[in-house]
């Protein structure tokens, strides 16, 4: 027994190493995967607007649905009527015949089916009012959340566009700092050269003295020329950096209070009867690459966990043909050590 037991564990290891590999990808952190908005502002902007309006479009169904459950609620009240009448109807005919206290009796229930019929179809005409009332209260609330999601994606459009304009600016800024700074640095490096050849051109010790005097002048001035370039350029180069991390926040405010709004407005609508399908999210083409990686990584190890499981399966087949071998070996050797009057030629021929 110890032994079959051993063969179900190494099939079950088995067994877990395949399951183990199929499910690979799944689970929460394939959910999670699968319902995130895009890293990319632009392309959540998109996908949260795609929520609000596939929010606002079961909103408009949800009430037609409420609206035909209705009407069929109050169809199936009419027709439980009629067929409540004709019931007592055909009863009574088929009493009147005899007459006498059968037939009163079923007088009295024909008139109460009628009479029953009223309030049943004035219930069900109650039950559909309050259905379409309140299927109507839904779509509205839905409806204005969807208008509210929307409203802030196109904000945080505008506030997106802002950003990219306040990067321009600086990028500018930095391209007009930098080349004020360059044609400064070259100007300078131009002088020196002079400055450097005028000192090889001198001939005598003043004329020498007088170039190397001048030439420290010139590097000198061509290193104060830099840094007022520079500093002149710093204000400006402060003032875009300083509006473009201000945009940045706006944004990104304005980008987290339109998911926020659009995944109330999908929640909404969900609970609401909304197929999930409606708001499946692609991620980003880096995000499946990594889990695709990611994915790929655990191969192995189960792919080794299945080989070492088959070993292991082959082993235990082997030791259970073994086993049995000894078993059968031994209880030959038993029963001719039973039986002392058994003949060993006649033995040998079995």
């Amino acid at each position: 027994m110890a032994l079959k037991a051993s063969q179900k564990k190494a099939v079950a290891a088995v067994l877990l190493a395949v399951v183990a590999l199929s499910l690979q990808g799944c689970g929460p952190e394939g959910d999670k995967l699968w319902s995130q908005f895009s890293e990319h502002a632009d392309k959540a902007l998109g996908q949260a607007g795609d929520w609000a309006n596939a929010a606002s479009e079961h909103a408009g169904k949800a009430l037609e649905v409420a609206k035909k459950k209705a009407g069929e609620l109050q169809e199936a009240a009419a027709t439980q009527a009629a067929e409540a009448t004709k019931k007592a109807q055909e009863a009574m005919e088929a009493a009147k015949k005899e007459g006498g206290k059968k037939y009163e009796e079923a007088k009295k229930k024909f008139a109460e089916a009628k009479a029953a019929a009223g309030p049943l179809m004035e219930a069900a005409k109650k039950k559909a009012e309050e259905l379409k009332a309140q299927a109507a209260t839904f779509a509205e609330d839905l409806k204005k959340k969807a208008a509210e999601a929307k409203k802030l994606v196109e904000e945080s459009g505008v506030l997106e566009q802002a950003k990219k304009a306040a990067g321009d600016a600086f990028a500018s800024a930095k391209k007009h700092a930098d080349e004020a700074v360059d044609a400064a640095k070259k100007h300078a490096a131009n002088l020196k050269e002079a400055a450097e050849k005028a000192v090889k051109d001198a001939a005598g010790e003043d004329a020498i003295a007088a170039a190397k005097k001048k030439y420290d002048e010139v590097v000198a001035a061509g290193s104060k020329a830099v840094d007022a370039a520079k500093e002149a350029a710093a204000p400006h180069l402060e003032t875009a950096k300083k509006a473009l991390e201000a945009a940045k926040v706006k944004a990104a405010e304005a980008l987290d209070k339109a998911k926020k709004a659009a995944e109330a407005a999908k929640q909404m609508a969900t609970d609401g009867g909304a197929p999930e399908e409606k708001f499946m999210l692609i991620p980003d083409d880096d995000k499946i690459d990594a889990s695709a990686k990611s994915n790929m990584a655990g191969v192995p190890f189960y792919a080794g966990v299945a080989s070492l499981s088959v070993v292991s399966l082959a082993g235990v087949s082997i030791a259970m043909r073994k086993a049995a071998a000894n078993r059968r070996t031994e209880s030959r050797i038993m029963s001719m050590d039973q039986d002392p009057f058994c003949d060993e030629s006649a033995s040998a021929e079995e």
